[in-house]
């Protein structure tokens, strides 16, 4: 097959290097300049997706990332076996608020929330000290995880609040709205769910816990994902959650992931936000699960064809292994760094700030310092976990970095939330 990967910062390379290896002739769009060198010499880029697509014969269009709903449903318009992406997707990750008034709609749960379209940080000062309970600052757009703040106690978010304030008083762009939610007590977990033109694929649900913070103890900045497991859902998370979002696939013809971000206790599920696409690094946990061909899965599901699903019963672990300055910092000085160790042609790794020189030497490109992710399967969390971790024992990339404690939260809390009654068969075996 013929696939484009139309990319925003090059997140889907490794999936793009992991068909290449499948046998198929792939390409990637990568849309953001800085970015260019993420798998240069590796895999081939183009321009411009949309001529790619429309002129190459081009048999699969995936979309690693929301924000270009109107290039992928021009794509299916023309007969395009396209997954990801969609004006309906962007406006459920993209538009918090937006979102939030779709999950109502379907009866979806959502904590207590105030919605401030006119970005007005003033009253949202007034509200927070009437209120004097505990609150999450969230914005709308795709902003970075450090722009969502969950204040300890008033004086802490009025604090934060006031310097988002000072920020937007001296920038050229306004900031965008924000919401106020009612910080909710419970376990962090999320529940995804595959659609093939707008109707459900029952066996590819999955739940997702999530290490959000980049040092151990859950320390330190914000980073999207350190490292997670994926696992086989609970039917009833499932009901309460995502399952509610059938009526919505089904009116907009989705074709692609989406995962609700929930806090669940014993009042039943929270919905926080939607990931309506690939969410990483939770998909390269989940694709080592996968017993059939990727490439040929995901075409069907693009074409509404019979699907035949395969999954490993296991429990997958993903670590996220990076290089300095990042988090922070200019990435670009992480440029040159040698990639000793061996990650093209390993099931279990998935290779991302990567290139290759003229002198077939693989380096860290400088994208982002995100060098690679090291999966693994086990009966519970902590199996899954060490067998990243044993791999790690003998990695030799220099000054690498990444969180040595990732199977303590999910071992704690995953046996709460099968007390709560959200556990599925593999979710009590662990």
């Amino acid at each position: 097959m013929r696939i484009l990967i139309d990319s925003v910062g090059g997140d889907g390379l490794a999936l793009g290097l992991r068909l290449q290896a499948e046998g198929h002739d792939v390409v990637i769009a990568i849309r953001k300049t800085e970015a260019q060198r993420a798998g240069e010499g590796l895999i081939e880029h183009v321009d411009d997706p949309l001529a790619y697509a429309r002129d190459a014969d081009v048999d699969l269009v995936l979309y690693d990332m929301v924000g270009y709903g109107g290039s992928a449903d021009a794509l299916r318009d023309l007969g395009l076996p396209t997954l990801g992406a969609g004006r309906a997707l962007d406006l459920l990750e993209l538009d918090r608020i937006a979102g939030l008034r779709t999950f109502r709609a379907l009866g979806l749960q959502i904590p207590e929330t105030v919605i401030f379209e006119d970005a007005d940080f003033d009253r949202a000062i007034q509200h927070v000290n009437k209120d004097k309970g505990k609150w999450v600052f969230k914005p709308c757009g795709n902003l970075g995880t450090d722009k969502t703040f969950i204040g300890e106690d008033v004086e802490e978010l009025i604090t934060f609040i006031e310097h988002q304030r000072e920020e937007s008083r001296g920038s050229e762009v306004k900031h965008p709205a924000f919401v106020l939610q009612r910080f909710v007590e419970g376990i962090e977990v999320s529940v995804e769910r595959w659609y093939s033109h707008g109707m459900p694929i029952d066996a590819l649900d999955n739940q997702t816990f999530e290490e959000k913070k980049f040092l151990a103890g859950n320390l330190g900045p914000a980073i999207g994902c350190a490292g997670n497991i994926v696992m086989d859902a609970s039917p009833r998370l499932v009901a309460e959650t995502v399952a509610r979002l059938d009526r919505f696939a089904a009116a907009h013809s989705i074709t692609g992931p989406i995962d609700l971000n929930t806090i669940t206790n014993g009042k039943g599920p929270y919905i926080l936000e939607a990931t309506a696409r690939f969410g990483y690094d939770a998909l390269w946990s989940f694709l080592h699960k996968w017993r059939m061909p990727i490439g040929k899965t995901l075409r069907k599901i693009a074409e509404d064809e019979d699907l035949i699903v395969d999954m490993d019963p296991h429990l997958a672990a993903a670590v996220r292994v990076s290089v300095p300055p990042y988090p922070s910092g200019d990435p670009s000085k992480a440029r040159g760094t040698p990639v000793v160790d061996d990650i093209l042609d390993q099931e279990n790794l998935w290779p991302g700030d990567v290139m290759l020189t003229d002198d077939d030497e693989l380096q860290v490109a400088g994208v982002d310092g995100v060098v690679y992710i090291v999966t693994g399967l086990g009966s519970t969390p902590k199996e899954a976990y060490e067998s990243c971790y044993g791999w790690l024992e003998d990695a030799r990339l220099p000054d690498r970095q990444y969180r040595i404690d990732l199977a303590d939260r999910v071992t704690e809390e995953l046996p709460k939330l099968v007390r709560l009654g959200y556990g599925g068969s593999r979710a009590r075996a662990a």
